[in-house]
């Protein structure tokens, strides 16, 4: 600990106010003019907007309370050690916390902290439906509490390193969607434009799964039949320990196991999931198709699987697919309508397929090795702020000549100073 800094404990600087959920059933109570926070609105910094509002007669007659303008949000449920600076005057629901200073204390130097404490007050959270962490466990986290210069060259230090921080990941992100462009093209111009085939020649057995009532638990034991995920089909990925487990109870149907070139395109689901292509190059055994899936086998005589796969991810493709969607959110897919199995997709001989499918595996391979790159770097990054925020409280941010300065600086106290005001205040605050 640093010099003319203090350690307290969280209930010692702070208190707590609760908040409640008007009565869903009084249509009275419902859509005024008083936002009402939940715990989907504890999103970003600040808050300046919620999803739902409340009437005055809803906020009379609720435990829901008024965080003002500037003050922290906590939420202790459900997401616990999430805080957010309200920047509009809001009612709280019960699974989040109004902070009140009891001291002085710069506002984005607490808000800091707290975001430092965020895994901290995970681990002291429990509950077995819902996550949440007692009002005694929250108070007693030790925080460290600097004279109000040094909180505020701290705030300072830290909004600089954090705006460098955001360029740097906005800049990669940028970067990710440019590959995702860059793959549609690669996959766009890799084909020929005039000489195409209907699916129904090219396909010798199409199938859909089966969905049991299954253990909701992901395997990776090879002797255990599971049964797959949509999300494991993924455009050009087929992942295999997306799945589920079959209970030893149920009989597994062999005839929709899965096995290696085997193409999977996804039928229901959420509608940008719906049409998603992948081979299945390499996967477990006694892994079986859910009835979300289709299974298409070819005739690898005259179309090489790799081939027809990006050729389904292509942009022109998946267009067409796109209008033989049913549903709006939650789309369907039949893939045994004559129209997908007159679907015509670009078609060469079976050698220049070849030749295609090294062509598109080379450009992607280098798009793979960039968005790798990008990942690690947006990791990094995320652990780059993580640790900004450990040193900034380990007073380990500022340098030397920072810190002198703030000395020099008029509302300048020391620790003991800042002792005798925390323990003043202990006997007037009694906040829940």
């Amino acid at each position: 600990m640093r010099e003319d800094w203090v350690e307290v404990e969280l209930g010692e600087v702070c208190g707590f106010v609760g908040g409640g959920t008007p009565s869903k059933n009084n249509p009275a109570f419902w859509n005024g003019d008083i936002p009402w926070a939940s715990i989907k609105d504890i999103k970003g910094e600040n808050l300046f907007c919620t999803i739902n509002f409340i009437t005055k007669e809803g906020l009379k007659w609720s435990s829901a309370n008024l965080a003002l303008p500037n003050e922290i949000i906590l939420a202790t449920r459900i997401n616990p050690g999430k805080p957010i600076i309200t920047k509009i005057e809001t009612a709280i629901n019960q699974d989040l916390k109004i902070v009140k200073p009891k001291v002085e204390i710069h506002i984005k130097y607490l808000f800091f902290s707290i975001k430092n404490l965020e895994k901290d007050i995970i681990k002291l959270s429990s509950g077995t439906t819902v996550l949440g962490i007692n009002l005694n466990n929250l108070k007693s986290i030790p925080v460290p509490f600097p004279p109000l210069p040094i909180q505020r060259a701290i705030v300072s230090k830290i909004e600089t390193l954090f705006s460098d921080l955001d360029n740097g990941i906005t800049d990669l992100k940028k970067a990710q969607e440019q590959l995702k462009i860059y793959r549609q093209a690669v996959l766009s111009f890799s084909f020929p434009k005039k000489e195409k085939i209907e699916i129904s020649k090219l396909v010798t057995d199409l199938s859909q799964g089966w969905s049991p009532k299954c253990i909701r638990q992901n395997s990776s034991d090879i002797t255990q039949w599971a049964v797959i995920k949509t999300s494991a089909i993924q455009a050009g990925k087929f992942i295999e320990f997306e799945n589920k487990i079959l209970p030893e109870s149920l009989e597994p149907r062999q005839q929709h196991e899965i096995t290696k070139g085997d193409i999977l395109i996804t039928r229901a689901g959420p509608r940008v999931r719906v049409g998603i292509c992948c081979l299945v190059r390499n996967t477990r055994p006694k892994l079986i198709n859910c009835d979300k899936v289709y299974r298409l086998r070819l005739n690898t005589e005259i179309v090489a699987a790799e081939y027809f796969e990006y050729a389904m991810n292509s942009p022109e493709i998946l267009s067409e697919i796109e209008v033989m969607k049913s549903g709006s959110s939650d789309s369907g897919l039949n893939l045994t309508q004559n129209a997908f199995l007159k679907l015509k997709i670009p078609f060469t001989s079976l050698e220049k397929q070849h030749q295609i499918v090294r062509e598109i595996e080379s450009r992607l391979s280098v798009c793979d090795k960039v968005e790798e790159s990008i990942k690690e770097g947006l990791e990094k990054a995320e652990a780059l702020r993580q640790s900004i925020l450990k040193k900034a409280f380990e007073g380990k941010l500022l340098s030397k000549a920072e810190i002198e300065k703030c000395k020099q600086e008029k509302d300048y106290e020391p620790a003991s100073e800042l002792l005798k005001k925390i323990k003043a205040e202990k006997t007037k605050y009694y906040l829940l």
